[in-house]
């Protein structure tokens, strides 16, 4: 007794007893192979699509990584041969040179330079702030330095890494007051640029204006506050209309240079 099992289609003839389409291209790919002398693939040549086999171009015998992770890149290996070999053991920045890689090394803090977004962020990796973009009218460092420069102004640092400007104060070169004012023994007289406060040392050159009214004399210098005047000895003295006096400040008083 058999069994009959409907529906039931061969994959290799059909119903009449004909060879399926399909099974007919595979025994044409089988007739390729050994109409072509058989198995003939080898280590320098391989077997193309439309059936012949094909010797490829140079002599390489490229060999790929047996692993690798996303990312990775392939590099020529000069030390085993023609050898692919993978990039998981570089640390550093790679170069292209006469279109050869190599690595080098960049420090973390060339990294940090190097993913700045912009120059503004590249200044502040650096630390060089605003100071750094600004022409030499305008010095804008933040704070207590100076905002601005006009000319004949010098600079100096604050020691807070500021820079502010140099005050009349701080220079000992003679200044000139020019001709005095006020009344009676209290003399006035202004230098420019104007000093925030009386320093040991400064000169200034000042023309009487009158006659002093026999009185111990006073001179206020940029309305800084009236100091005495005395001779080079260290006692009282006298102003007389026209004269020029050289004056240098002790710390105290304003003393006269020479014996006039």
């Amino acid at each position: 007794m058999s069994t009959v099992l409907p529906n039931f289609r061969s994959p290799l003839v059909n119903k009449t007893g004909h060879i399926t389409p399909e099974f007919a291209i595979f025994l044409e790919q089988i007739w390729r192979l050994l109409g072509q002398g058989g198995l003939n693939a080898t280590d320098s040549n391989f077997l193309r699509g439309d059936g012949t086999y094909v010797t490829p171009a140079g002599g390489g015998d490229v060999t790929g990584a047996a692993a690798s992770t996303n990312g990775e890149l392939p590099l020529y290996s000069g030390a085993t041969g023609k050898l692919l070999k993978r990039s998981n053991s570089l640390t550093g920045a790679l170069k292209v040179t006469s279109g050869v890689v190599s690595v080098f090394t960049i420090t973390t803090f060339g990294e940090s330079l190097i993913d700045d977004a912009n120059a503004s962020a590249a200044r502040t990796t650096l630390g060089l702030g605003t100071l750094a973009t600004l022409n030499a009218a305008t010095v804008a460092t933040g704070g207590t330095g100076a905002t601005s420069l006009t000319s004949g102004e010098l600079l100096k640092g604050n020691g807070a890494g500021a820079v502010t400007t140099v005050d009349g104060s701080e220079i000992p070169p003679m200044w000139w007051g020019g001709t005095t004012a006020g009344s009676g023994d209290a003399f006035t007289a202004s230098i420019s640029p104007t000093p925030s406060a009386y320093a040991t040392g400064m000169f200034v050159v000042v023309e009487a204006d009158r006659n002093s009214s026999g009185g111990p004399i006073t001179l206020n210098l940029n309305g800084l506050g009236a100091k005495s005047v005395k001779d080079h000895t260290g006692a009282n003295t006298s102003f007389a209309n026209g004269y020029v006096y050289t004056l240098v400040y002790d710390g105290t008083d304003f003393r006269k240079i020479g014996n006039y």
